[in-house]
């Protein structure tokens, strides 16, 4: 039963306002309610017939036959995920009619479907389409050869890495790029803009720690120590013998001058080629002279003139012509000596070409200049004879692990070469009272 509420009393109900706030609708709302729920589940029961609402199970009630025919009604049923996908209401749409955007096979034209299906039987492929058979091809292959649970056909220590494309000569490249790194076999290669780029330098082939001098062991041979003694004591002469020659070439080269002797020199370097004489600078009186002659009306140049100028000139372009036409005509008698040019100018650029690899194979572990600064090799840390101990508790250590492997990587081209910065460069920052701080003289005089 729905309860009926009377007349509020002291309430007036002459506007709409009212009326709407001081209604009671709530049995409207519930029919309504219930109206969309049938109309969901497939409308009014009442409207319906009993096949649709009622089933006849003529099933026998057995647990094996239950369970044979819910398999049967899951497998006919779509999967979970997709009937989030489907309606779950009964109510039809009210737009019978909508616009459907077509496939791209239903927007081409009749005369499009002919010419391709007359190139189909003519064996006319895309090159998109061969490529798409021949990975789908690939990818049948590669499922068909994986082991199935439990087989175990290869040997996995066997050192010997076979190309899983076979030699792979009929496919693509991009296609052997694609099929190698999907199974974790493809070697990246850096890109080539990578290696263009000078801050970029490819890694050179040297290895990351390379092997130290066997003088540097805590317990070396009396052989191997004086060799590594030899190496430094060569370096340490090198270094010297430079900075004498530098000495000699700019310290002690010259010699040393009073202040007034350099200035009398200078002035002396100055004063080359200057004229001492006094009025020197006023040879033409202070009268103006022009460069060039000048020009007179007489001196024009007559008709005669022009003409004789203009034969002469085509005369001179006649011979040039003749003189290249003798030069074709000769050419062709020069044919053998051409040939014998040819073949050794391409001498020439095959010997250019054979010397430019032997340098740049040489070039491959050389340490590349990649900024101002050019790589220097770090001195070699090393014990003096009466340093070495017999073993490692007595050692004396000798060089840093961290500098080491930071010169190891500029060697090996992975970072520039950098010096110390000693002096911390600081900004300048300029001090000034603010116009609202400044205290005046007569205050400070109180």
């Amino acid at each position: 039963m729905i309860e009926m509420k009377g007349k509020r009393k002291g309430v007036s109900m002459k506007n709409k306002k009212s009326w709407r706030k001081h209604t009671d609708i709530k049995d409207v709302e519930n029919f309504l309610d219930d109206q969309r729920l049938e109309e969901r589940l497939g409308g009014s029961f009442n409207e319906r017939k009993d096949k649709d609402i009622f089933v006849d199970d003529k099933t026998p009630d057995t647990e094996l036959s239950a369970k044979i025919s819910n398999k049967k009604i899951n497998a006919s049923q779509p999967l979970r995920c997709f009937q989030l996908l489907q309606p779950w209401t009964s109510v039809p749409d009210p737009i019978t009619k909508r616009n459907r955007v077509r496939t791209k096979e239903e927007r081409k034209s009749a005369i499009r479907k002919l010419i391709e299906e007359t190139k189909r039987k003519n064996g006319i492929v895309k090159k998109k389409d061969l490529i798409s058979k021949q990975s789908r091809q690939i990818t049948k292959a590669l499922k068909q050869n994986v082991p199935k649970r439990g087989e175990f056909k290869e040997d996995i220590w066997e050192n010997d890495e076979k190309n899983p494309l076979g030699d792979g000569e009929w496919l693509d490249e991009e296609t052997n790029r694609h099929v190698l790194k999907s199974i974790g076999k493809l070697k990246v290669r850096p890109s080539k803009t990578y290696a263009k780029n000078r801050s970029k330098v490819l890694p050179s082939g040297l290895p990351a720690t390379e092997a130290p001098h066997p003088g540097l062991s805590y317990n070396p041979s009396f052989t191997d120590h004086q060799d590594l003694l030899t190496k430094i004591a060569e370096k340490e002469m090198k270094l010297m013998k430079e900075e004498e020659h530098l000495n000699r070439v700019t310290s002690n080269m010259f010699s040393k001058v009073t202040p007034e002797e350099n200035y009398n020199l200078w002035m002396s370097e100055m004063s080359q080629g200057l004229d001492k004489t006094p009025g020197s600078d006023d040879d033409n009186g202070g009268e103006y002279s022009a460069i060039n002659p000048p020009t007179s009306f007489l001196k024009k140049k007559t008709l005669k003139t022009r003409r004789k100028l203009k034969e002469a000139k085509k005369e001179a372009h006649e011979k040039q012509k003749l003189k290249v036409e003798k030069k074709k005509s000769a050419d062709i008698y020069r044919l053998r000596l051409m040939a014998k040019e040819i073949s050794n100018k391409e001498q020439k650029w095959a010997a250019v070409k054979e010397k430019r690899q032997k340098k740049k194979a040489s070039e491959v572990n050389r340490t590349k200049k990649l900024a101002k600064r050019k790589f220097e090799e770090p001195d070699i840390e090393f014990n003096r004879p009466h340093e070495i101990a017999g073993n490692l508790r007595a050692l004396q250590p000798e060089g840093n692990i961290l500098s080491d492997r930071f010169h190891s990587m500029q060697k090996r081209n992975i970072l520039e070469v950098t010096a110390k910065q000693l002096k911390c460069h600081r900004r300048k920052v300029k001090k000034f009272f603010k116009p609202g701080h400044k205290v005046e003289e007569p205050i400070l005089k109180k």
